[in-house]
């Protein structure tokens, strides 16, 4: 009898539910930050970091982002 393997329902779910899949990237933190991070996240890095993504998008939305080379800004 197999045991194991991909099932329907098994595994953990997203803490947060994401409504769009989520993606994999590799970056480079300072310890605060991972500190900072991991606070906002309740113990969990990932969570912290969309969810100041999260507010930076609430708090900066009417702000233009400056792009480099001098370019037109970009409103988010």
């Amino acid at each position: 009898m197999p045991r194991g393997g991909a099932r329907p329902g098994a595994g953990r779910t997203a803490v947060d539910q994401p409504n769009e899949p989520l993606l994999t990237y590799s970056l480079v933190l300072r310890l605060t930050d991972v500190g900072y991070l991991n606070r906002l996240g309740h113990g969990n890095l990932s969570l912290g970091l969309r969810r100041l993504i999260d507010e930076a998008r609430i708090h900066w939305v009417a702000q233009p982002i400056e792009r480099a080379g001098g370019d037109e800004p970009t409103r988010l």
